[in-house]
């Protein structure tokens, strides 16, 4: 559950606290996207556009709007959506849309650096932390839990509590016995999930 530590870390929570939008920019079907209640969200497949599909389940999820990076106009879009920047930049895909995605940051707003979908590691000029007065958070699950034991029992209480009340729903695409689990990865080298596949034995 990548969501967790950022959710945490940046002082949001279901429904977002956050006064100004928050940019959430994740890959295939990561949970996220699928319960982020920000003012605007950005859904970003792994290929070099997004589905349909995995577009339409945004609003689906709570988001406000959602912005096809594949656009050329999609910072004037970004700037519509809010035009003193968005607070937080959750980004699981990197590369050459990592810089664009922070000279959209609202000043004193936070870059969460998940993942590197894309395939690149984005060098970002620091003179752009330097202007916008923001923080770039590195966020890695894996160490967390190591490192923070109780932080992260404290914080997995704090998702079942959430998904026992509803606020936060698991995004679900099938549920299949184990002897489909070849089908299901298939379908996930394909691109073709929108949420999760669960397989039960």
């Amino acid at each position: 559950m990548p969501m967790a530590p950022c959710c945490t870390r940046c002082a949001t929570a279901p429904p977002c606290s956050r006064v100004r939008p928050c940019l959430c920019w994740v890959p295939r079907a990561a949970p996220a996207w699928r319960r982020c209640r920000s003012h605007a969200s950005w859904a970003h497949g792994s290929s070099l556009r997004a589905s349909p599909a995995k577009h339409a389940a945004c609003p689906a999820a709570g988001a406000a709007a959602v912005v096809d990076y594949a656009a050329e106009s999609w910072r004037d879009q970004i700037k519509a959506l809010a035009p003193a920047g968005v607070e937080v930049v959750f980004d699981a895909v990197g590369g050459p849309y990592a810089e664009p995605a922070l000279r959209s940051i609202a000043w004193g707003g936070r870059y969460l650096v998940v993942g590197f979908a894309a395939g690149d590691i984005p060098r970002i000029p620091l003179n752009l932390a330097l202007l916008k007065g923001c923080d770039i958070l590195g966020v890695l699950y894996g160490t967390h839990v190591k490192r923070q034991p109780e932080a992260n029992r404290a914080l997995m209480a704090q998702l079942f509590d959430w998904i026992a009340a509803g606020t936060l729903k698991p995004a679900i695409a099938h549920v299949w016995p184990l002897d489909r689990a070849a089908e299901a990865l298939n379908l996930l080298l394909a691109r073709q999930v929108t949420g999760k596949i669960v397989l039960t034995t």
